[in-house]
C-alpha cells in the first residue's frame, strides 16, 4: 500500500467519524432533552409545570436538522485544531452548549449541571493548556501558541470578566427598571464559558452575544414578533457566540486584530 492509498484510507476514516459523531450528537442530544429531570428545567423550589413531562423537542424533523448541524461543526472543528484532544474537548464543549440553548430557548432555564459540565470541559482544556505549554517556556509557545490560556490565570479571568460583568449589567439594569432585568442562569453561562475560552475568547463572546442578540431582537420587534420590553432568553446567544469562538478560534481571533490594527498608530 502506497503513500496516497493510506492517506486516502484516513482520510475517509477522518470523514466516517465526523459523520457518525455529527449524528451520534445530533440525536443524543434530543434524546437527553427529553429525558433531563424536570427539576432540572424548573426554578428553584418551584414544582415542576406539566409541560415539562413527555416529548419536549420531537425527533422528526430536528434530529436530522441537528445531525447536520453538528457535521459542519465538527469538520470545521477539526479543520480548526491540529490536536485531536482538542477537537474532542471541542466536541464536548459544543454537545453541551447546544443544549443548554436549547433548554433556555423552551424552558427560559438553565440547568447548573450543564453548566458545570461545561466548567469540567473548560477545566480539562486548561490542564491540557498547561501540560503542553506549561515546561516549554516562551520558546514552546512562539512555535505553537496556546489555543485558550497563554498564561495560567487566564481560565480564572475569563471566568471572572464573563460572569461579573453580566452581573454587574444585571444589577444596573434592576435598578434602572425596577425589576430583574438579567436572569443568575446567564451568569453563570457566561462565568463558564470564560473559565473555557479564557480572557481574550470571553471578550469576544460578550460582543458576539450583545451583536447576535441585538441584531435578532430589533428584527423581531420590526417584525411585530415581540414588542419593547419583553423578556427573551439570553442564553441561546450566549451558546452560540461560545461556539463559534470555539469552532472558528484563529478566524475570529484575526478579524479581532484586524479591526484593533485600525487604531493602532
Amino acid at each position: 500500500m502506497n503513500n496516497s492509498e493510506i492517506i486516502t484510507l484516513i482520510m475517509a476514516a477522518i470523514i466516517a467519524g465526523v459523520l457518525a459523531a455529527g449524528f451520534l450528537a445530533g440525536y443524543s442530544v434530543i434524546f437527553v432533552f427529553n429525558r433531563m429531570p424536570a427539576a432540572w428545567l424548573s426554578d428553584y423550589g418551584e414544582e415542576p409545570d406539566a409541560s415539562l413531562y413527555g416529548e419536549r423537542l420531537s425527533v422528526r424533523p430536528y434530529g436530522m436538522i441537528l445531525s447536520v448541524v453538528f457535521v459542519l461543526l465538527f469538520t470545521f472543528l477539526i479543520m480548526q485544531y491540529d490536536s485531536a484532544a482538542y477537537s474532542v474537548i471541542g466536541m464536548l464543549g459544543l454537545w453541551l452548549l447546544m443544549l443548554i440553548g436549547i433548554a433556555d430557548h423552551k424552558c427560559m432555564i438553565i440547568p447548573d449541571q450543564l453548566v458545570i459540565a461545561l466548567a469540567a470541559v473548560g477545566a480539562v482544556l486548561a490542564v491540557l493548556e498547561l501540560l503542553v505549554f506549561g515546561s516549554g517556556g516562551m520558546a514552546e509557545i512562539a512555535v505553537r501558541p496556546p489555543y485558550f490560556h497563554p498564561v495560567w490565570y487566564s481560565p480564572f479571568a475569563g471566568a471572572l470578566i464573563g460572569g461579573g460583568s453580566i452581573w454587574l449589567i444585571g444589577m444596573i439594569g434592576s435598578i434602572l427598571t425596577k425589576q430583574e432585568a438579567m436572569g443568575f442562569g446567564d451568569v453563570k453561562l457566561l462565568a463558564a464559558a470564560g473559565f473555557m475560552c479564557g480572557i481574550r475568547g470571553i471578550l469576544v463572546i460578550l460582543a458576539l452575544t450583545v451583536l447576535l442578540s441585538g441584531v435578532w431582537f430589533m428584527l423581531l420587534i420590526l417584525a411585530k414578533k415581540i414588542r419593547r420590553g419583553d423578556h427573551k432568553p439570553l442564553g441561546p446567544y450566549i451558546a452560540a457566540s461560545c461556539g463559534l469562538y470555539t469552532v472558528f478560534y484563529t478566524k475570529v481571533n484575526m478579524l479581532v486584530d484586524m479591526y484593533l490594527g485600525l487604531y493602532v498608530i
